[in-house]
């Protein structure tokens, strides 16, 4: 058996589109301490188009619930009204509440950008250690996940994509675009960014297309001077929109990210077999939905001789290749209970407008001697990452070819 790449070939496509109609970009004028105001921005040049009124605290992260889309904040270390807490701000008025304070360790601490994963966990980045924690939002109250190992950030702009992976650039746009396990806290660098300026990105916010904003700040002027621009995951590529509101340091889409719409086709090279003849497989899939987090399976349907042989008499055996290829697990279908199902790959990122593409030997075998004859069915299938491991039977794509075996 060979494993195919499919990651690295599902990865090497990115599309990058504007945000979606009737889409709102929140700011909010934080750094440097300053008693901020909400604004909304013009994600196409970085203007303000509507100041919506007075926060009544100096905010340095916006998020938006995606369930609810109440609007969170975190204030600033030097805000003079309930610094290093978070708060909830009206996205109508501009104002905001007290939910209660961070209480990080360290003291003179509090979270330098705020995100929310699709299944409304809230996460933040500390400001003096750089590490990542997730907050409570009826407390406020911030637990650390783990060591990120970025250091201390100068910036610390956060924001996690369509397929919850958390993207924080701890310095300037000359810096490492890292991400972020939103299990441990550990963090993996990506690519160098190729900003000119050296000064610091204080926010970062995803569209609902799946394009990375950011808010570049330069504090060397009084008020700090700012201007938005976006981020190529991939590439590291930053490129200006324009000048916008001074002092900058917290931005977020009130949109949700589209729904992923998978498909694939698996195909077979050969429709029968005997013993030693090689049978190839060949995946493609596509998605001209959002871009989205999927587990793939691979299963291999038998017949019932094969199924009695594998201790499962109700002829219902699955044989589940799993673990990229490294694991092989039989199941009675009929019993076993759905979390058993291990996939092929988990967490696979399907990018938003994937077009067919095709993994040729995505997977190879002799068939081997001894095997039963019978109809064995080679079957593909997505679904939400992680459904099958909760309970929950979520078929997203699916895809089947037979394969007659004779003695």
């Amino acid at each position: 058996m060979r494993r195919g790449i499919i990651g690295l070939v599902f990865c090497a496509w990115t599309v990058v589109t504007p945000p979606a109609s009737g889409e709102t970009l929140y700011g909010a004028d934080g750094a440097q301490g300053n008693p901020s105001k909400l604004y909304t921005l013009d994600p196409a040049s970085g203007a303000v188009l509507s100041t919506l009124g007075a926060i009544g605290f100096a905010v340095t992260g916006l998020a938006i619930h995606p369930a609810t889309r109440v609007m969170y904040g975190a204030t600033a270390n030097a805000g003079m009204n309930n610094p290093r807490s978070l708060i909830t701000i009206d996205k109508s008025t501009g104002s905001g509440s007290l939910v209660g304070p961070f209480l990080l360790p360290g003291g003179f601490q509090t979270l330098a950008d705020l995100t929310f994963t699709k299944d409304g966990t809230l996460y933040g980045l500390g400001s003096l250690d750089g590490q990542l924690y997730t907050v409570n939002l009826a407390s406020g109250a911030a637990t650390m996940v783990g060591g990120s190992g970025v250091g201390p950030p100068a910036g610390g702009g956060l924001a996690a994509d369509p397929c919850d992976t958390i993207h924080v650039a701890p310095n300037s746009d000359q810096g490492l675009l890292f991400t972020l396990d939103r299990t441990t806290g550990a963090a993996s660098p990506g690519p160098q960014l190729n900003g000119s300026s050296g000064n610091p990105l204080s926010a970062m916010a995803y569209s609902s297309a799946g394009t990375l904003y950011a808010a570049l700040l330069d504090n060397s002027p009084t008020p700090a001077t700012a201007s938005l621009v976006t981020i190529d995951t991939l590439t590291g590529d930053i490129a200006l929109r324009g000048p916008t509101v001074d002092r900058l340091d917290a931005i977020v889409f009130d949109g949700q990210f589209a729904s992923p719409n998978p498909s694939l086709t698996i195909n077979l090279n050969r429709q029968a077999v005997g013993p030693g003849g090689l049978v190839q497989a060949s995946l493609t899939a596509a998605n001209p939905g959002g871009a989205g987090a999927v587990d793939l399976y691979f299963v291999i349907l038998v017949p019932p001789a094969t199924s009695s042989q594998l201790a499962c008499p109700g002829g219902d055996a699955a044989v589940f290749l799993a673990d990229a290829f490294s694991t092989v697990l039989v199941e009675c279908v009929s019993t076993a209970p759905v979390p058993s199902f291990e996939p092929l790959f988990r967490n696979v990122c399907l990018p938003a407008g994937l077009p067919p593409t095709t993994v040729p030997n995505f997977f190879s075998l002799p068939w081997p001697p001894g095997v039963p004859a019978g109809t064995y069915t080679f079957a593909v299938l997505t679904t939400p990452a992680m459904a099958f491991a909760h309970g929950t039977i979520d078929i997203t794509a699916f895809s089947s070819a037979a394969l007659e075996a004779s003695p």
